[in-house]
């Protein structure tokens, strides 16, 4: 004979014609056969009372999704926990403010003041040694 915890939320207390009552884990059955007992646990969302099976993956989903302001429904699948999360990680990128562009870099000393080259004129107009003939 067994137990089974039905883990789902809003569960009933009379399942497929076995007797469940309130459980820190949902509901938990009366003593039922092996057989019936396997083929609850073939169902997501049912395990064998005595055995610890912790959906971290779910709960740390919720956890995100709730983070980022998302009001998780219990009956909510990891699929759609994932979706969720998503849509609110985009929405929250899309939503920040956009990084201040970077300053602009600082010139060298002296640079810009007048465009003299290597034999000393400014660049401004022609040599003044020579002229115009």
């Amino acid at each position: 004979m067994a137990k089974v915890i039905c883990t789902l939320p809003n569960a009933s207390t009379l399942i497929n014609g076995v007797k469940f009552v309130e459980h820190e884990a949902g509901v938990i059955s009366e003593d039922v056969s092996d057989d019936v007992a396997a083929a609850f646990t073939r169902i997501k969302g049912y395990i064998l009372d005595g055995v610890k099976a912790v959906d971290t993956d779910l709960a740390d989903l919720r956890a995100r999704a709730e983070a980022l302001g998302v009001k998780v429904k219990g009956n909510w699948s990891k699929d759609r926990l994932s979706s969720e999360v998503a849509k609110a990680q985009a929405k929250a990128s899309a939503d920040a403010p956009a990084p201040a562009p970077a300053p602009a870099p600082s010139a060298a000393p002296g640079a810009g003041e007048g465009n003299t080259g290597a034999d000393g004129a400014d660049g401004a107009g022609g040599n003044d040694s020579e002229t115009a003939e």
